[in-house]
């Protein structure tokens, strides 16, 4: 569903009109993969601490999502890929982005603030970091199609909640 729709095949070129929110369903995977995943192999189950961190894990992964689609959009343009992202300049694709951080980062507090003292660090480090460094990289990420840039230094932010493990 995600990639189908470039692929210039007769029965992929439909799903172009369906991937509005391709980028939804990909951090809804990667959600899945890096939270839930996890939970169920060791048979544990979900509680309202896990779904507080599974929707700030979301979000992060969604904004990174989204600035790899802002690169992208002038290929999806060209290609007939439909994406909210197509029609928002530079300023207010900015603002977005900055404002959907900052919802995150509060969130993340709050989960912090909620968290024992014994895994506060940890937490902090998982939730919290990646997007304060994310606020900083938005600018750049916005004026720059590096791929160095973007397979890097932003796949690489989704790696850091792992580090929190190490504490």
């Amino acid at each position: 569903l995600y990639t189908a729709p470039k692929i210039n095949i007769p029965p992929f070129v439909f799903l172009r009109k369906l991937v509005i929110a391709k980028t939804f369903y990909l951090s809804l995977v990667l959600t899945y993969a890096t939270v839930f995943l996890p939970i169920l192999l060791f048979n544990k189950l979900c509680s309202a601490d896990v779904y507080a961190y599974a929707m700030i894990r979301f979000l992060s992964i969604y904004c990174v999502c989204i600035l790899f689609d802002f690169r992208d959009r002038e290929m999806d343009t060209v290609t007939g890929i439909k994406t909210f992202l197509n029609k928002l300049n530079n300023k207010i694709f900015y603002t977005l982005i900055q404002g959907l951080l900052f919802f995150t980062i509060l969130a993340a507090i709050y989960v912090v603030l909620n968290t024992p003292n014994i895994l506060k660090l940890n937490v902090t480090v998982q939730l919290i970091l990646p997007n304060i460094i994310l606020i900083f990289l938005c600018k750049k990420s916005i004026h720059t199609k590096n791929v160095y840039w973007y397979y890097g230094l932003l796949d690489g932010i989704l790696c850091l909640p792992v580090l929190g493990l190490l504490f």
